[in-house]
């Protein structure tokens, strides 16, 4: 049978050698019959014999007509190239050597275009629904080059999209860089760390007779026996000592792991101090327990985390400051920031991915990234720049946990800084 995709370069193919051979139209038929597979060969055998006695030209026009109709339609041709793309796997960092099988069926694409009779069909993989189904199965660092490729072709042509044919060359030009045998280091790594054989050092150990634990002794008998075990060229000796606990008498451990366990009827005529919790440190520290009341009606900061109010700008725009709220967390190593935040300042940032750790576990995700941003205390007397700020979709707003000037006064010891707060303004979120 025929490969619908690949019918037409078949047939100027066939076409071209029974030229040359300059055979006559019948005996082009009676090839036909001979190599076309044996579903056509079929209706090519009917056909020829129906026409044995018209004009051969005609019989060999309808045996291609109808070549045409069942292997030959657009449609058809469409239909296999997309089912040759959704059955191709999603290249991982290791398997570039699988971007030249990508490379053929996008060649094949590209040259189907060139023909008038797939042109329409085919046209959409001059646009993003075409294109970034295909991007997606590139791993991810060729996802960006794309995208910084296609966004330069873009600004530079002034249209909606790159064409087809720009991304073919950039994934050819990926075939020649990812594959290039000159920069394969994990090939030379592996070569060299292959003639590498491991050192094994055997040190020797002694049990001394005089020797002692807490009153415990090993001697020569503790030791009954010695096993070695060969395994290839590494041999392995294996020394099985008794051991037994001189304070209980226990044989599941030595001397020094013993643990005393004091009662309260044990009187201190052994002069031992009991062993505790903290290691051995003994405190006569009294407990006591403090009022932890809060004073009045208060509805709301009760845990009071440590949320602030700040102004934030960008290093470049003093003047156009943002008020929002600012959540300091001290198991962060990094800065956040809302979406509407990031819009807001007008901050364009690069994409990038990362990876969340939080206590609901690992997550990934694609955001952006600014360079700086500059936050400001409300009084205006402490400026911070802060570098590689991240999106993040993910923030909680808790506004009932922003410490007020009525919460201050609920403590007694919070008293004098209760002025210094400002009060708990609803209209800003925790954008920070």
């Amino acid at each position: 049978m025929i490969n619908r995709e690949a019918y037409e370069s078949w047939r100027a193919s066939f076409q071209s050698v029974t030229r040359e051979l300059g055979v006559t139209p019948f005996e082009e038929m009676d090839l036909l019959v001979k190599w076309l597979g044996t579903e056509s060969s079929k209706f090519a055998k009917i056909i020829r014999a129906a026409n044995a006695h018209d004009p051969p030209p005609r019989g060999l026009q309808r045996i291609y007509d109808r070549l045409q109709e069942r292997y030959g339609r657009p449609e058809m041709v469409e239909s296999a190239l997309k089912r040759k793309l959704n059955a191709f796997q999603t290249i991982t960092n290791k398997d570039c050597v699988k971007l030249y099988d990508l490379l053929d069926i996008l060649t094949e694409i590209e040259s189907s275009m060139l023909n008038p009779k797939y042109t329409t069909l085919l046209s959409y993989y001059n646009s993003s629904s075409g294109i970034n189904p295909i991007v997606a199965k590139l791993p991810y660092f060729l996802q960006e080059k794309w995208t910084t490729r296609a966004s330069s072709y873009k600004k530079s042509h002034d249209i909606a999209f790159p064409p087809f044919s720009l991304f073919v060359s950039y994934i050819r030009d990926m075939c020649e860089i990812r594959n290039d045998p000159a920069f394969s280091y994990n090939s030379v790594n592996s070569t060299t760390n292959s003639k590498q054989r491991p050192s094994v050092i055997s040190r020797r150990l002694d049990v001394s007779s005089e020797s002692s634990v807490r009153g415990a002794h090993y001697t020569r008998q503790d030791i009954p026996s010695t096993t070695v075990v060969d395994s290839g060229n590494i041999q392995y000796k294996i020394v099985r000592i008794n051991v037994k606990c001189a304070v209980c008498g226990n044989k599941r451990h030595a001397t020094a792991m013993h643990i005393d366990r004091y009662t309260q009827n044990r009187t201190q005529a052994d002069n031992q101090k009991p062993l505790t919790a903290d290691g051995g440190e003994h405190s006569e520290d009294n407990v006591t327990v403090k009022c932890t009341t809060l004073c009045g009606d208060i509805r709301v900061g009760r845990s009071c985390g440590k949320t602030v109010l700040v102004d934030v700008y960008l290093p470049n725009a003093p003047d156009k400051s943002m008020r929002v709220y600012a959540a300091i967390d001290d198991q962060s190593n990094r800065t956040l920031i809302t979406p509407e935040l990031f819009d807001d300042l007008g901050i364009q940032g690069q994409h990038a991915q990362f990876n969340m750790s939080s206590c609901n576990g690992n997550s990934t995700m694609k955001c952006r990234v600014a360079d700086s941003i500059c936050v400001r205390s409300i009084d205006g007397k402490s400026t911070f720049e802060l570098q590689d700020v991240i999106e993040c979709d993910s923030i909680p707003s808790e506004l009932p946990e922003i410490a007020t000037p009525e919460v201050a006064s609920a403590y007694s010891h919070l008293h004098r800084i209760s002025s210094y707060l400002p009060p708990l303004d609803p209209s800003i979120k925790v954008d920070f």
